[in-house]
């Protein structure tokens, strides 16, 4: 019997895959410093080039990282 594929999931962002990648979480205050908001920055990048995501697919996923205050 052929497998069904849902339609919704091949649109889905891969938001659990970018963690096998080592993607990080990214948690700030006010008080930190944008070097260091850069360099998560960068990383991530690089994980979602290694991963050849579209745009859209990478907006979804870096808000999927913010938490705390990064998040607000």
């Amino acid at each position: 019997m052929p497998q069904v594929v849902d339609p919704n999931r091949l649109n889905k962002p891969p938001v659990d895959k970018i963690r096998k990648y080592k993607a990080e979480e990214f948690r700030a205050t006010a008080d930190d410093d944008a070097e260091r908001a850069e360099f998560w920055f960068e990383n991530t990048i690089r994980v979602f080039d290694e991963m050849s995501l579209a745009p859209d697919e990478c907006i979804k996923c870096v808000v999927s990282l913010l938490r705390d205050t990064a998040y607000n």
